[in-house]
């Protein structure tokens, strides 16, 4: 697990999907709104080129992302309140 997670010292930048990211068949774009919860991103379909919203559910207080994009909770205990949402 990560015990050692400390958000004072975390990447900023791996709070959020960097552009350029593939989720299913979209395209990350930016940032479009953030808060504790979740992130909203503008995305565009990779065949169509229809932009989209997506929405994602990472609250900063249960989990975090890692270098390679993965989430992981940030304790045994919060595993359990991030899975269920």
């Amino acid at each position: 697990m990560s015990e050692y997670y400390d958000p004072k010292t975390y990447p900023a930048q791996w709070n959020y999907l960097q552009p350029g990211t593939m989720v299913d068949d979209y395209i990350i774009e930016r940032e479009l709104a953030h808060g504790g919860f979740s992130s909203v991103y503008l995305a565009r379909h990779r065949i169509t080129q229809i932009q989209v919203a997506i929405k994602e559910y990472l609250p900063r207080k249960l989990a975090h992302r890692t270098w390679n994009n993965n989430i992981v909770a940030n304790s045994d205990q919060s595993k359990k309140l991030f899975i269920h949402g």
